[in-house]
């Protein structure tokens, strides 16, 4: 399994499912599937749409690297998959598990 170490605890976004911005083996940025800025009081169906347009947000946004989608564990990224937008769904159903894993 392919994984790519954090190099700097600040950079480390906590274990979870998560975009990755990644250059030459070397993490730029990430995004949280389940992103901490998710406003309050939303519905669930509400909160999961919320979070797939910042996911979406992200992966488009032009950067140096390559948008990638895996699990962050133990300050790595793990099994990375190049995002394309057929990603969306599983994206998609990875955050409505997540969400209702905590209901």
């Amino acid at each position: 399994m392919k994984t790519i170490k954090f190099t700097d605890d600040n950079d480390y976004p906590g274990s979870g499912w998560a975009l990755a911005r990644i250059d030459n083996d070397t993490i730029i940025d990430t995004h949280p599937l389940l992103h901490p800025e998710a406003p309050a009081g939303l519905t669930a169906d509400a909160e999961a749409e919320w979070h797939l347009e910042r996911a979406a947000d992200f992966a488009q946004t032009p950067g140096p690297g390559q948008v990638f989608y895996g699990m962050v564990s133990c300050y790595e990224f793990c099994h990375p998959q190049r995002f394309t937008l057929d990603l969306l769904p599983t994206i998609g159903r990875q955050i409505g598990e997540e969400l209702t894993q905590w209901d």
